[in-house]
């Protein structure tokens, strides 16, 4: 939300986009400042694809393991990134099963 914002979009736009209202996209674009600002690494590292995807740099896709990622998570938020990667189909053994 924060990079559709840097090009000016008004926030009622950018929340039709993601089926959200104005509130809420302020209030992501707010904490995506907040863990830039505060060198948040781990919020760096799971937004970075996305701001390649956006980009149009996101080449090749890297391979996750969801058994590896369970294995390796420590928070809630880390929970809700594997969440959002499953439903994106993100990774390789789901992409495989058939």
């Amino acid at each position: 939300m924060a990079e559709l914002r840097a090009l000016n979009l008004p926030f009622q736009s950018i929340g039709e986009y993601f089926n959200r209202d104005h509130a809420t996209v302020m209030h992501n674009i707010k904490l995506h400042n907040w863990s830039v600002e505060s060198g948040d690494i781990y919020y760096m590292t799971v937004i970075q694809s996305d701001i390649e995807e956006l980009q149009g740099n996101a080449h090749v896709k890297k391979m996750r393991f969801l058994r590896d990622e369970i294995l390796k998570c420590k928070s809630y938020n880390q929970l809700k990134t594997i969440k959002r990667r499953v439903l994106r189909n993100e990774y390789e053994e789901l992409l495989s099963v058939e």
